[in-house]
């Protein structure tokens, strides 16, 4: 089998939910490849699931310090962050006449060809929600990226010391895209992949501590230090200030 990526996936408070560690094992994905981000008050309840290693980080850290761990921990070898609650992959089959079509894939097959091939030239791969995904006949199967998010691949060797800012609790892998961009790292959202994850529907993870107060203060300070490229945005159906890009 040709070598597959190493995979980092964060997780809190979802001990009794590694939906993304479950379809990985379906898959028989290498346990070896995978790596556990837990905090370490909840090092316990962690010890029960068969991966390569978990590691701890500080009790309380935000999301961005987590990555940089992350970063640190991983060395120069390309990984693929993703939440704890994917539900599914799929890859382009082709247009029925009216839509393109995605059917469900493993995601070894996802990243041989990603961490082979496009990681050579980029500094980081986006795989699309489906919902984000779905590719306009006409459409190139690469665009740049402006925010990641969920689920992505990573290549250190092409980041040039570039690091999440810790100063972002929540909307860190938005920030983090914005950099990549705005230094012209080659990142990418590639939409012949698309995955589906809970997210939102699933107790844990920032949800635990994302509130409209913590909202509005990080759309401030997207503001702030992208003055130029972003607009602020109240979102009638959520009630909060959103930091959104303008080109």
């Amino acid at each position: 089998m040709s070598e597959i990526c190493a995979i980092a996936i964060p997780t809190y408070k979802r001990s009794d939910r590694q939906i993304t560690l479950e379809l990985l094992e379906k898959e028989s994905y290498p346990k070896e490849k995978i790596f556990l981000f837990v905090e370490e008050s909840e090092k316990e309840l962690y010890k029960k699931y068969d991966v390569n290693k978990i590691v701890l980080f500080p009790t309380g850290g935000n999301m961005a310090a987590i990555n940089n761990q992350i970063l640190d921990y991983m060395g120069e070898q390309p990984y693929l962050w993703t939440c704890d609650d994917v539900t599914e992959f799929k890859k382009l089959k082709g247009w029925n006449g009216k839509y393109w079509v995605y059917e469900k894939c493993t995601f070894a097959k996802i990243a041989i060809d990603l961490s082979q091939n496009m990681l050579r030239y980029c500094s980081a791969i986006q795989i699309p929600t489906e919902r984000r995904g779905v590719l306009k006949k006409g459409k190139k199967r690469y665009k740049e990226v402006r925010n990641l998010h969920t689920c992505y691949f990573v290549n250190p060797t092409k980041l040039d010391g570039i690091r999440f800012d810790e100063r972002f609790r929540i909307c860190e892998d938005y920030e983090f895209g914005y950099q990549l961009l705005l230094q012209k790292k080659g990142a990418v959202v590639d939409f012949q992949y698309s995955h589906n994850a809970l997210h939102w529907e699933n107790k844990g993870g920032c949800i635990e501590y994302r509130d409209e107060a913590l909202a509005v203060n990080i759309a401030k300070l997207f503001k702030q230090k992208y003055s130029n490229h972003v607009k602020l945005i109240f979102n009638k159906t959520s009630k909060m200030v959103e930091a959104r890009w303008q080109s």
